[in-house]
């Protein structure tokens, strides 16, 4: 608000000053009306803020145009003269830190056979959307497995999808989630799980009725430039984080792995934004690297956003 008063007295000034110089010679020297009114536009466009202002908004325009072709997205305009003084970049991991190429790198199926498990899991997640069902799909039909329709399913963000097959309800997600809806999983595949989240990988329990049947494993590995760009990035000064819908093994194991020091895991796309405002709180000024569908709420929330279109 002080900036605002400050250019509107001097845009009031600089008109007083063009009045009065053309006034002046208009008064004293006699000049016609056409030459006090060139004197009046020349003092004007001298002394008024207004040619800076276009100026600025013209070539803001032009840089915000050309970021967007490269994929990046100022959420306002004043955030263009802050991205030399960004600190702090948070990154969506699967997509943006990983290939985006996801695949099924385990089966560990309980009580039924590897092609049955992934047969249920992907009758289920037949319709939903997020990249990892597209991938149990995609592979059941590759291996020409018998696929059940089901009566009605759910998908819920960041934790899985619910159908119902046979009247019978089947779920594929989280550990987390499945505890949550009382599905009894054993000892041995928390420890499988465990295991394969710490090698940076993506476990996905399948449950039918109230047991768990086992364990799909997907993977999306880490980009081979991934490493050498972070590094460049601390290497000038900046703060990185990981905001991730991931469970905190994984999430860990990838910090470790890509030596990111701060970890936000388990996260929806407002759980990211809300990270992100909390930053800004303390101070920050923060990049936000991921999916523009996926990661809206967090990408509108930073005041850098850069897109990746791939990510998870």
């Amino acid at each position: 608000m002080k900036k605002f008063f400050s250019t509107f007295f001097h845009f009031i000034a600089s008109v007083v000053l063009a009045v009065g110089a053309a006034g002046y010679w208009y008064i004293t020297d006699e000049v016609s009306v056409e030459t006090a009114s060139e004197i009046f536009l020349g003092v004007f466009l001298a002394a008024s803020p207004l040619p800076f202002i276009l100026s600025r908004v013209v070539l803001a325009l032009r840089i915000k145009r050309s970021l967007r072709s490269s994929g990046i997205v100022c959420s306002r305009m004043g955030a263009l003269t802050e991205l030399m003084h960004v600190d702090t970049i948070a990154f969506n991991r699967n997509g943006t830190l990983t290939e985006g190429n996801v695949f099924i790198s385990a089966l560990v199926p309980e009580g039924m056979t590897q092609g049955s498990l992934l047969a249920l899991a992907a009758s289920a997640e037949r319709e939903a959307t997020h990249p990892y069902a597209h991938a149990l799909y995609d592979t059941a039909v590759q291996r020409g497995l018998h696929l059940q329709r089901h009566s009605a399913a759910h998908e819920t963000e960041s934790f899985g999808v619910e159908a119902l097959i046979a009247r019978t309800p089947v779920r594929v997600g989280k550990k987390e989630w499945l505890q949550e809806e009382n599905i009894e999983i054993s000892a041995a595949l928390l420890t499988r799980a465990d295991q394969l989240a710490t090698s940076g990988q993506t476990p996905l329990f399948v449950s039918s009725s109230k047991y768990a049947r086992g364990i799909i494993a997907v993977r999306d590995d880490i980009r081979a430039e991934v490493r050498r760009a972070l590094q460049q990035l601390k290497e000038r000064g900046l703060s990185l984080i990981l905001l991730t819908g991931e469970t905190k093994r994984l999430a860990n194991a990838t910090s470790k792995e890509l030596r990111i020091s701060e970890v936000r895991s388990d996260l929806t796309s407002a759980g990211k934004a809300r990270e992100i405002r909390l930053l800004q709180s303390r101070g920050s000024v923060v990049a936000m690297v991921g999916d523009p569908m996926a990661d809206q709420a967090a990408m509108r929330a930073a005041d850098i956003s850069i897109g990746c279109p791939s990510s998870l």
